[in-house]
């Protein structure tokens, strides 16, 4: 497996359409994609059991594919499940790709797990070149709100830390920047380019599969136009990030190896992300209200099929209690209407007709007492379920953790406070750095002054020298 082709970028930027197109022009993505969807008719072109890996992978690391927190995803999978996730990926690659000449791969979630991929790639003998997506940032966030949710500020940070993080792990690499819009008006132009740029020969040149380009790459692909993604605003901390990393890409489209615009918005990033941070107050947000949901709708149901039946057993009691009093009193009118008849003629049974009378009004006594009792433990039952639904408290729940997320937020404050309160020492101390420097350097002036004042005292010092040995002798001579 000589040669890999990695596509990377962040979600909704055009990977797809990208890795569709190396695919009309002869690269082996595999035969176990991912099926076509109602929001990317046109397919994925992405492996399911490496797309499963990298999910299993950030599970274990506590992440997400909307993770906006920058990571050492060497450092958070830990040295072990670090090795074991290389071991599945190399039997992965090696089974399905062990006889490609020129094979690919595409997820967005390489752009940030990268490192972890090139030493796998390294042991497999396969070279890798990167082609990395990229997309108006507005159209991205536009495309992430209306299927998740995602604030532009979010949007904004996760398309910074996807662009960022594989240009750092591919800088060492063959590379070339593929801009969605360029590949839609001139697909032969962008991936020539693209091929001259890795150093890869394309299976079959862009010239000749002009055709089969024009039909998958047409104006259907785009489900956001820059007009009704709206303007370029609204990214919130991200404002001073934003246009740094677009020039950044704009620059390393003609440019790949270009890193100094890149550096200059991490840097910038970098600071932005220092404080208490908003966006990832939303993100923990956004996961806690997930799984509330799947526990709310996880406890409803079984909420409800348990009223259902209680309710489906007193209505069935109720019925069957009110079909016997019915009877009975049904009974009892006959009996007084039968007494009243034969009262002249069957005196002697006046006293048996007494007794059953009373064993029937006991009887209804009775009955309507356990009506009354199961009345009253209907709206026991019933409350019961109300005290249930209480205590399901998802609202409650919510109010909980928008409580931790407060104490959350009040601690990144308090973070943020000691970090700007070290800062504050640490230009005090560069400040009391320069003094010592300044000091130092008047002293080496005037050493160096003393150092070159040197000769000058020695003839001084043999010239006195003299004087004295002249007067001595003088001295020790006789008058």
């Amino acid at each position: 497996m000589p040669d890999c082709l990695i596509v990377v970028g962040m979600h909704r930027s055009g990977t797809s359409a990208l890795a569709g197109a190396l695919h009309r022009l002869g690269v082996d993505f595999g035969a176990n994609l991912v099926a076509a969807q109602h929001d990317n008719v046109r397919g994925y072109y992405e492996h399911r059991r490496i797309l499963a890996l990298h999910d299993r992978l950030l599970t274990a690391c506590g992440s997400s594919w909307d993770d906006p927190a920058p990571r050492d995803w060497e450092a958070a999978a830990g040295r072990d499940r670090a090795e074991l996730f290389r071991g599945e990926l190399r039997s992965i690659l090696e089974e399905e790709f062990g006889t490609s000449e020129l094979w690919g791969v595409k997820d967005p979630r390489l752009s940030r797990l990268l490192p972890l991929w090139l030493p796998v790639l390294e042991a497999v003998g396969a070279t890798p070149h990167v082609l990395v997506a990229s997309r108006a940032v507005v159209e991205i966030a536009s495309s992430l709100a209306r299927r998740n949710g995602f604030s532009r500020e979010k949007s904004a940070r996760l398309w910074s830390l996807h662009v960022l993080e594989a240009e750092r792990a591919s800088r060492h690499l063959p590379r070339a920047f593929v801009d969605f819009e360029g590949l839609l008006g001139d697909p032969t132009a962008a991936l020539t380019r693209a091929g001259r740029q890795l150093g890869v020969r394309w299976p079959r040149e862009p010239a000749a599969a002009g055709a089969a380009l024009a039909e998958f790459l047409d104006s259907g692909l785009r489900h956001q136009s820059p007009r009704d993604a709206g303007a370029e605003e609204g990214w919130g901390r991200l404002a001073g990030v934003v246009p740094l990393l677009v020039a950044a890409l704009a620059g390393a489209a003609g440019d790949p190896g270009a890193t100094g615009p890149f550096d200059r918005a991490a840097r910038e990033l970098a600071e932005v992300v220092a404080g208490v941070d908003p966006v990832m107050l939303e993100h923990l947000h956004q996961f806690a209200r997930r799984e509330a949901e799947r526990e709310m709708w996880a406890r409803g149901g079984s909420l409800q099929d348990q009223l259902a039946a209680a309710s489906e057993r007193l209505g069935g009691g109720l019925e069957a209690i009110e079909r016997d009093l019915g009877s009975l009193v049904e009974r009892l009118a006959l009996l007084e209407r039968e007494l009243a008849r034969q009262a002249g003629e069957r005196g002697e049974r006046t006293a048996e007709v007494d007794r059953t009378l009373g064993h029937l009004t006991a009887a209804l006594a009775a009955t309507e007492g356990g009506i009354r009792h199961l009345r009253t433990s209907e709206a026991d039952l019933r409350a019961k379920v109300v005290r249930w639904e209480v205590e399901v408290g998802i609202e409650e729940k919510l109010v909980t953790i928008e409580q931790k997320l407060g104490v959350a937020e009040a601690a990144l404050d308090h973070l943020a406070r000691r970090a700007d309160a070290a800062r504050d020492r640490a230009g005090a101390l560069f400040g009391h750095a320069e003094h010592v420097e300044s000091g130092l350097a008047s002293l080496e002036a005037r050493i160096s002054a003393l150092e070159g004042r040197r000769p000058w005292l020695r003839r001084i010092a043999s010239r006195l020298r003299g004087l004295l040995r002249r007067g001595a002798a003088a001295d020790s001579s006789p008058s």
